[in-house]
């Protein structure tokens, strides 16, 4: 599928990576369509907007760059509005995954078993294709786009996540 182009925020070439505008005041909403699912409200820790520009109208893939909280091991979870909508029921509670990696390599005991490494955050940039993590659907979530100008927000629910760019 078609990547997005983001647009040049002011002075800045569209070929370097971009900050997202974001705002960072906690919020509460009630959940999609205004009324509270099963009456709970939503927190919104921080929001993102970012307009990109596309060639013509299509579904196209969205990727995220993305630091993680490291003292906080819940799901991050991040909803995506297009041109101001949900454009799609799974558009809501998105799952980005958190990424780890081993502390070292494999170790052996005195028996000359293998001992797996201690897992640690990764707390460097990461990117993933926005997709569903249930294993409802396979592959990556496809996202209508209008030719020209889109603006693509996004709501993340957990504290401290940090939205870097979206291609």
């Amino acid at each position: 599928p078609p990547r997005l182009k983001v647009l040049a925020q002011e002075g800045q070439d569209s070929s370097q990576s971009q900050d997202l505008p974001q705002s960072q005041d906690p919020s509460r909403e009630a959940d999609a369509g205004g009324s509270s699912k099963g009456g709970r409200i939503k927190t919104i820790y921080s929001s993102y907007d970012m307009e990109a520009e596309v060639p013509e109208d299509g579904t196209y893939e969205i990727t995220v760059e993305y630091i993680q909280p490291e003292y906080n091991t819940r799901d991050l979870i991040i909803d995506v509005k297009i041109n101001g909508s949900l454009p799609f029921p799974e558009a809501e509670g998105i799952t980005l995954p958190r990424i780890y990696q081993n502390d070292g390599g494999i170790r052996r005991d005195a028996n000359d078993n293998e001992i797996a490494p201690r897992q640690v955050m990764v707390l460097t940039p990461v990117t993933h294709t926005l997709m569903n993590t249930s294993g409802f659907y396979e592959g990556s979530y496809r996202f209508s786009l209008k030719k020209g100008k889109n603006n693509i927000h996004i709501d993340c629910t957990n504290p401290d996540v940090e939205i870097l760019g979206l291609t």
